[in-house]
C-alpha cells in the first residue's frame, strides 16, 4: 500500500519518464498488480501505487500484504506508545532512535494501523507540546516520508505544521530556542521532496518555497540557513515547480548563505524582486526579526529592511513603516528598540529609492519619534541604554536622508574616523596611485598643464553632476524646532555616556547632524553652542572622565564649514587635553588622551583639506576668472569656503602634540596604555604628512620633478640636525610676500603665513621626524604597533613627493617587507632582521637603538633574541667593513655608507650609554 516513486534517479526525472509514470498512474487498473487485482476483496488491500517497471517486482509483496491478513501482535502498540513518547526525550540521539524506530514500524504495518501511527505523530506537533516534541516529530514526519509510509492525504495538514515549524522559535529568558526544530523542518522538506512526485506536491509548493526561503535567507543559526539552502536545492532539482527556482539557486547556495551579513543584504534582496516572495520576506523582518531577542541580529534586520528598497519601496514606505512607527510605544524594550532602527535604516534607503516624501502623517510620526521617546521615559531604566544607541542611530540617519549623503553603515558606526571624505587608506592608496602615473609619464602631465581650462571644465561638470544627484536623493521631512532640540540634548547625552557604543553611536550622530545643518541659519548658533559646550567639557578638570572623552571625540567630526573662525580654538582644546601629564590628575585618563589624538589629526586634516580645494580653485583666478568663481561656488555649496588654517597652528600646536604623543608610554594595571596613543598619533600623522605631500604637488605641479631633484640633494648633516632638534625644528619664519603676487590671489596664503616655500619645509621635517619614529616603533616589542609602523612606513614611501624629502628612502623601502603576508603573526620578526639593516645610516641610528633595546629587554624571548641577532649581524658586518679595505669596491652602491658602517660600532657604545643614562633613576 505504500507510495512508491517511479523514478529515484534525477536523469530518469529529466529524459522524461516523470510525465509517463504521471500518466501511468491515471490509469488505476494498468498500476495494479496482478495479485493485487485478483484479492481485491481481502481487508487489507489496497489500491497498489506502485508504478510502471516496478509493478513487477512488487507483485510478490503485494501478494504476501494481500492474501492473508496480517496480524499484528498487540505488543506492538506498547512499542510505538514507548516510541512516540520516547520522540519528546530531552536528549536528541534518543528521540532521532525513537523517530527511526517509528518510520521503520509503520512500514511494517498495515494501512489502517499505519495511518494512526502518522495520526500520532502528527499530534506531536502542536502549540502546547514543548520543542522536544517538535524536533522528535519532525524527525519521524520525514522518516515516514523517506519510507513512503506519509500517504498524500496528509501532505496538507503536513504542510502547514512544516510553516509552523520552520518559524518555529521560543523565547526561554536571556536567549531562545527552536533552532533544532527549524533544521529538522528543513530535513522533511528535503524527505519530501526525494519521496513524491510534483503533482503530490504542486498544493504545496508555494507555501513551503516561501518558508524556505525566508529561513534560508533571515534565520540567526548558520546550520539552519544552510539545512534551508539545501531543502530548497533539493525541491527544485526533485520537483522543479518552485517559482524561479533556477534563478534563486545561482544566488542562494549553500556557500552564500554560511554568512549572515551576505544572506541579510545580498541574497534576500535578489529573491525579494520576485514578487512571489517579495511579501513574504518583507513581512517576516518587521514582525519576527525586528522584534527579535539578539541586539546584532535587529541591528542586522534593519539593514536587510532597508536593503529591500531598491525592490519594494512602494510596500515599505506605506505597509511596512506605518506598522513599524506603531511598535515604538510597545511594551517589550527589544519590540521598541528594534522599531526606532528600522525606521531609521529605511528613511535613506526610501529617499535612495525614490521616495522623497512620505504621506503627511507617517513624515510627521517619524518626525516625532525623539520626543515621543524623551516624553514616555524611554531613555531612563534598564532599557534607556539600548533606546539611546537606537535614538542616535535615528538623528544619524535622519541627517543622511535629508542631506542626501551616504551614513556610516549601522554595523561600522565605530569607524568614524576612516569614513570621512577625504580620508583613510582607501583614499589614499588612490591618491599614491594616481601620484605615481602622473610621475612618470611625464608627456600626460605636460599636456594636463597646456590645457587646464578643460580640466576645470570637466571637474566642475562633474562636482555639479554629483550636487544634482545628491539633491535627487534627498527626502523632505517637516524638522521642527522641537526635533533640533531634542536631537542635541540626545547627543550630549550620549557623548557623556560611560558606554563606549553609546558614545560611539553620539559621534557617528553628531558628525552626520551637524554636516547637514550646519549651513541653515536657525540651526547654526545651536550647533556652535553645542561645540563651545564640548569644548569647555574638554578644559574642564573636575568633568568626568567619560564626558571629556566624549567631548574630544565629537570635536574631531565636525565639518569645516560648521568651524569658520572657531578652528583655532577647538584644535587648541584638543592639543591641551592630548599632553600627557607629569603628574597624573582626575580628568587625564589614557581614553581621553586617545580620543583626542585622533580627533586632533581629523580634524585638522579635514580643515586642511577644505582650505586646499578652496587654494586650487583660487590659483585659477588669473587665467580663467569666470571658471574659477563658477567653481568656487560649487565649492561654497559643499561648504568648502571657510578661513585658512594658520601655519602657526599647525607647527606650534597640532604637529608637535602628535610628535609628544609617539613618545607616550604611560602604563596602568591594563600594560602599555601608551601604545593606544602612540598608534593614533602614527595614524593622524600619516594622513598629515600624505595631505601636505598632496598640497606640495598641486601647489607646483610643473617644478615637482626638479624640486625633488633638489631635495635629494641635501645633506644628510640636516637630516640629523632635524631629528635631533625634534618638534622646535618645524617653526618657520614668517616672510611678508604682498608685493610679488596679485593681493585677490594671495591674501588667504598671507593672512595665515602659508607659502610653498613654509609648505615644503613643514612637510620635509615632519616627514624625516614621523620615519624616524615609525622605525623606532618598528622594532619595539608591540607586534601590533610594530605592523601598524611598517604599513605607515610604505604607505609614506609610496608617495613620490614625501619620498623625495626622506633621506634614505630606498635603503628603508628595501628593508620593508614586499607583502602583507610577512607582518601576520611570528612572521613579522623577520621584518626586525630586515629593517636592523637602516642602522647602515647614521641619521636614524638612535631611533633604531631605541626599538631594538626595548625589543631585547621585553619579556618576548623570541622577540628578544631576533633583535639580538639582527643587532650582532649589523656590527659583525661593520667589523669586516673596517678589517678589509677592498670591500668598498665590491659595494659600488653602498660606497657612501662605508665609513658609516666602521664607525657604527663606536655610535652603537655611545648611543646605549645615552640610554642607559636617560632611563636611569
Amino acid at each position: 500500500w505504500r507510495y512508491v516513486q517511479n523514478a529515484a534517479d534525477l536523469s530518469m526525472n529529466l529524459a522524461g519518464n516523470t510525465a509517463a509514470a504521471a500518466a501511468a498512474t491515471t490509469d488505476t487498473g494498468a498500476a495494479l498488480p496482478p495479485v493485487a487485482a485478483e484479492h481485491g476483496n481481502c481487508a487489507n488491500a489496497a489500491p497498489s501505487r506502485t508504478e510502471g517497471s516496478h509493478a513487477a517486482a512488487a507483485a510478490p509483496l503485494a501478494e504476501d500484504n494481500v492474501c492473508e491478513p496480517l496480524e499484528v501482535p498487540e505488543q506492538i502498540e506498547d512499542v510505538l506508545g514507548v516510541l512516540l513518547g520516547s520522540c519528546s526525550d530531552k536528549d536528541t540521539v534518543v528521540r532521532w532512535s525513537a523517530a527511526k524506530g517509528v518510520g521503520r514500524l509503520a512500514s511494517c504495518l498495515p494501512l489502517e494501523l499505519a495511518e494512526e501511527v502518522v495520526d500520532g505523530t502528527l499530534r506531536l506537533l502542536s502549540s502546547s507540546e514543548p520543542d522536544t516534541s517538535w524536533h522528535g516529530g519532525c524527525l519521524a514526519i520525514a522518516e515516514l516520508a523517506r519510507r513512503s509510509t506519509l500517504s498524500s492525504a496528509h501532505l496538507n495538514t503536513t504542510t502547514q505544521l512544516l510553516q509552523q515549524a520552520l518559524a518555529y522559535d521560543v523565547r526561554r529568558g536571556p536567549h531562545s530556542v527552536g533552532a533544532h526544530v527549524r533544521d529538522a523542518a528543513a530535513y522533511v522538506c528535503w524527505a519530501l521532496a526525494r519521496a513524491y512526485e510534483p503533482q503530490q506536491l504542486a498544493g504545496c509548493v508555494s507555501m513551503l518555497a516561501a518558508s524556505l526561503l525566508v529561513v534560508a535567507c533571515y534565520d540567526r543559526e548558520v546550520n539552519c540557513r544552510r539545512a534551508a539552502a539545501a531543502a530548497f536545492q533539493e525541491t527544485v532539482g526533485r520537483l522543479g515547480s518552485f517559482p524561479h527556482g533556477m534563478d534563486i539557486l545561482a544566488v542562494a547556495d549553500y556557500f552564500s548563505v554560511g554568512n549572515v551579513s551576505n544572506a541579510y543584504l545580498h541574497v534576500a534582496p535578489f529573491i525579494a524582486s520576485f514578487e512571489e516572495y517579495t511579501w513574504q520576506l518583507l513581512d517576516h523582518l518587521v514582525m519576527v526579526k525586528l522584534r527579535h531577542w539578539d541586539k546584532a541580529l535587529r541591528s542586522l534586520a534593519a539593514m536587510g529592511l532597508a536593503a529591500l528598497a531598491p525592490v519594494a519601496a512602494l510596500q515599505l514606505s506605506t505597509h511596512a513603516l506605518p506598522q513599524i512607527l506603531g511598535l515604538i510605544a510597545h511594551d517589550a524594550l527589544e519590540v521598541r528598540t528594534g522599531a526606532v532602527l528600522g525606521i531609521a535604516e529605511l528613511l535613506p534607503a526610501l529617499a535612495a529609492a525614490g521616495v522623497h516624501e512620505l504621506q503627511p502623517s507617517i513624515a510627521g510620526q517619524v518626525v516625532g519619534v525623539l520626543r515621543k521617546l524623551e516624553q514616555g521615559g524611554g531613555y531612563r531604566g534598564k532599557g534607556g541604554e539600548l533606546m539611546r544607541e537606537a535614538a542616535a542611530r535615528l538623528i544619524d540617519q535622519i541627517a543622511a536622508a535629508v542631506g542626501g549623503f551616504d551614513a556610516l553603515p549601522l554595523l561600522a558606526v565605530g569607524h568614524t574616523r576612516h569614513h570621512r571624505a577625504g580620508q583613510g587608506s582607501p583614499a589614499s592608496n588612490s591618491n599614491i596611485s594616481k601620484q605615481k602615473s602622473a610621475a612618470t609619464d611625464e608627456e600626460q602631465q605636460d599636456a594636463s598643464e597646456a590645457a587646464p581650462n578643460a580640466a576645470l571644465n570637466a571637474d566642475t561638470a562633474r562636482v555639479t553632476a554629483v550636487q544634482q544627484q545628491k539633491q535627487e536623493q534627498r527626502m523632505q521631512l517637516p524638522l521642527t524646532t522641537e526635533y533640533h532640540a531634542a536631537a542635541v540634548r540626545l547627543l550630549l547625552d550620549c557623548l557623556s555616556h560611560v558606554q563606549n557604543s553609546i558614545q560611539t553611536s553620539g559621534v557617528a550622530a553628531l558628525r552626520s547632524h551637524t554636516l547637514a545643518f550646519c549651513r541653515s541659519a536657525s540651526q547654526r548658533q545651536q550647533l556652535l553652542e553645542l561645540v563651545q559646550l564640548c569644548c569647555s567639557k574638554l578644559r574642564g578638570r573636575d568633568e568626568l572622565p567619560a564626558a571629556r572623552r566624549g567631548a574630544a571625540a565629537g570635536l574631531g567630526v565636525l565639518p569645516a564649514g560648521l568651524l569658520m573662525g572657531q578652528g583655532q580654538e577647538v584644535l587648541a582644546a584638543l592639543a591641551a587635553a592630548a599632553q600627557v601629564p607629569l603628574d597624573p590628575q582626575t580628568g587625564y585618563d589614557i581614553e581621553t588622551r586617545i580620543a583626542a589624538v585622533a580627533s586632533l589629526a581629523q580634524l585638522t586634516h579635514e580643515l586642511m583639506s577644505a582650505n586646499t580645494r578652496v587654494n586650487a580653485k583660487q590659483q585659477q583666478q588669473v587665467g580663467n576668472i569666470s571658471i574659477a568663481l563658477g567653481e568656487t561656488a560649487v565649492a561654497a555649496e559643499a561648504g568648502g569656503m571657510h578661513p585658512m588654517v594658520p601655519v602657526l597652528v599647525v607647527t606650534d600646536c597640532v604637529c608637535p602634540t602628535l610628535l609628544n604623543a609617539l613618545d607616550d608610554y604611560t602604563t596602568d594595571n591594563r600594560g602599555d596604555v601608551g601604545s593606544w596613543v602612540r598608534e593614533a598619533a602614527m595614524d593622524g600623522l600619516t594622513q598629515l604628512v600624505l595631505l601636505l605631500g598632496n598640497m606640495q604637488q598641486a601647489a607646483e605641479p610643473g617644478q615637482q620633478g626638479a624640486r625633488q631633484q633638489q631635495q635629494q640633494d641635501l645633506g644628510h648633516n640636516e637630516v640629523a640636525a632635524v631629528i635631533a632638534q625634534g618638534v622646535t625644528n618645524l617653526h618657520v619664519q614668517q616672510q611678508q610676500q604682498q608685493g610679488h603676487i596679485a593681493p585677490a590671489v594671495c591674501s588667504p596664503q598671507l593672512a595665515t603665513g602659508w607659502s610653498p616655500a613654509h609648505l615644503a619645509t613643514i612637510h620635509k621635517r615632519l616627514s624625516v621626524l614621523l620615519v624616524s619614529s615609525a622605525l623606532r616603533q618598528a622594532l619595539e616589542r608591540i607586534a601590533r604597533l610594530r605592523e601598524a609602523a611598517v604599513l605607515h612606513l610604505k604607505a609614506l614611501l609610496a608617495q613620490p613627493a614625501t619620498a623625495a624629502v626622506v633621506s634614505g628612502a630606498a635603503t628603508i623601502a628595501a628593508a620593508l617587507p614586499a607583502d602583507l603576508a610577512e607582518l601576520a603573526g611570528v612572521a613579522s620578526l623577520a621584518c626586525v632582521t630586515k629593517l636592523a639593516a637602516v642602522l647602515a645610516l647614521p641619521w636614524y641610528r638612535l631611533p633604531l637603538l631605541q626599538g631594538l633595546v626595548a625589543s631585547i629587554g621585553g619579556v618576548d624571548a623570541s622577540l628578544a633574541k631576533a633583535a639580538s641577532a639582527a643587532l650582532l649581524a649589523q656590527i659583525e658586518l661593520a667589523s669586516e667593513t673596517s678589517k678589509s679595505a677592498d670591500d668598498a669596491a665590491e659595494y659600488v652602491e653602498d660606497a657612501p655608507h662605508i665609513g658609516d658602517r666602521q664607525q657604527l660600532r663606536q655610535d652603537v657604545a655611545s648611543i646605549l650609554v645615552q640610554l642607559w643614562k636617560r632611563q636611569a633613576r
